[in-house]
C-alpha cells in the first residue's frame, strides 16, 4: 500500500531542485483547472510552530505534463496535480538556495484541498513526512479496510504528528 510519505518524499525532493525540476511537456490529459495562467490560490493554514501561514499564487505561467502530473509555476513556486497526491503547492522551496518553504499536500475536500503543511529546509520536511507517515500507518489499522483518506483526515494526521494543516482554494 502506498502511503503518504511514499507519495510526498519523491515530489519534495524533485521540486526543491527548482522550478524545471517537475516541468515536462504540455502533451498529455487535460490539465486540471486551477491551473490556468492568471488564476489564483489562496493557501492558509498553521506551520509545525503554531504560526499562521497565508500565502496568494498566481499561476504564472503554461501548466506542464510530465507523464505523471501537471505541474506550473506559481509567483512563489509551484502548483502539481497527480493522480496520487491531487494537489500540492510550493512556496519558495529550494534546498540548493539555502531558502526555507512551504509545501502543502491536499485532497478535495468540498469546494477546497485540505491537507498536510510540511515547512521549513527539506530534511525539516522529510523528517515531518516521516512523523506523519507514522500517524497515518497507526489510522490505517483502525480500519477493517483500505481505503483513500479525507482532507480533513490527513489534517488529523498532521495535528497527531505536530506537523502543520493547510487549506488551498483557487479565487
Amino acid at each position: 500500500m502506498r502511503t503518504i510519505r511514499n507519495l510526498m518524499l519523491p515530489l519534495v525532493a524533485a521540486l526543491a531542485l527548482g522550478p524545471g525540476a517537475a516541468g515536462g511537456g504540455t502533451d498529455g490529459p487535460s490539465a486540471p483547472s486551477g491551473l490556468r495562467p492568471g488564476q489564483n490560490w489562496l493557501l492558509r493554514g498553521v506551520d509545525a510552530g503554531g504560526r499562521e501561514v497565508l500565502h496568494s499564487l498566481t499561476v504564472a505561467g503554461q501548466p506542464q505534463w510530465d507523464g505523471r502530473r501537471w505541474s506550473a509555476p506559481t509567483t512563489l513556486g509551484r502548483v502539481v496535480v497527480s493522480e496520487t497526491v491531487p494537489l500540492t503547492l510550493v512556496v519558495s522551496a529550494s534546498e540548493a538556495a539555502g531558502r526555507t518553504g512551504l509545501i502543502c499536500f491536499g485532497v478535495r475536500d468540498g469546494d477546497r484541498h485540505r491537507g498536510i503543511l510540511l515547512s521549513g529546509t527539506l530534511p525539516q520536511q522529510r523528517e515531518q513526512a516521516d512523523r506523519v507517515a507514522e500517524a497515518e500507518r497507526r489510522w490505517r489499522a483502525t480500519l477493517p479496510r483500505p481505503r483513500g483518506a479525507t482532507g480533513r483526515e490527513m489534517q488529523g494526521w498532521a495535528r497527531a504528528a505536530g506537523v502543520g494543516t493547510c487549506e488551498a482554494q483557487v479565487f
